[in-house]
């Protein structure tokens, strides 16, 4: 199969990626037996996502918008998987990324989070398709029996690089968004 025609079949776009995933979470809404969960953080309790934040990478800045969905697996204990468009810079940039995340729930008004994650880069030009590596710590500010607002930074390094080609290798940028478990 031409190989172009291969990328344009795997090679997602910003809004497959973000239809994607709200079809995701939307699914996942209706399939819960919990309705509303006590705490975002409970064991069983299914999450999505959104956040923005800010990459850089082929020596440019990019904007980031993503969307994930997360169960947990125990209290505290979220496997979840994201994705992500980056845009504002040429190539656009777009990420699926498995992760496990870990939040520190006995503490009282701010949740600590720690976590870590492999991802897939796709790049819309002739750049080889990347994958990636990495962790983030941030903080959990609950606003409501089922919601929490995040605020952190996040590490990555991309595997098997060449910085002649991608002039820095590992990256650390800040995130912030939002959580709402059903």
């Amino acid at each position: 199969m031409n190989k172009s025609i291969l990328r344009a079949i795997v090679q997602p776009s910003a809004r497959s990626i973000i239809f994607a995933s709200s079809l995701l979470i939307a699914g996942a809404a209706f399939f819960v037996t919990k309705v509303h969960a006590e705490e975002p953080f409970s064991r069983g309790t299914v999450s999505g996502s959104l956040f923005i934040s800010s990459g850089h990478a082929l020596d440019q800045t990019y904007t980031t918008l993503g969307v994930g969905l997360g169960y947990m697996v125990s209290e505290g204990l979220m496997a979840g998987l994201t994705g992500e468009a980056w845009f504002g810079n040429d190539p656009s940039i777009y990420k699926l990324t498995p992760e496990l995340r870990y939040t520190f729930t006995k503490v009282q008004r701010v949740k600590p989070y720690i976590g870590a994650f492999v991802s897939r880069m796709f790049f819309s030009n002739t750049y080889d398709d990347r994958n990636t590596y990495g962790a983030r710590a941030g903080i959990y500010l609950p606003f409501s029996t089922n919601a929490a607002a995040n605020f952190g930074v996040v590490y990555e390094k991309l595997s098997d690089c060449n910085e002649a080609v991608y002039k820095s290798c590992s990256q650390t940028y800040p995130e912030a968004g939002v959580l709402v478990s059903f």
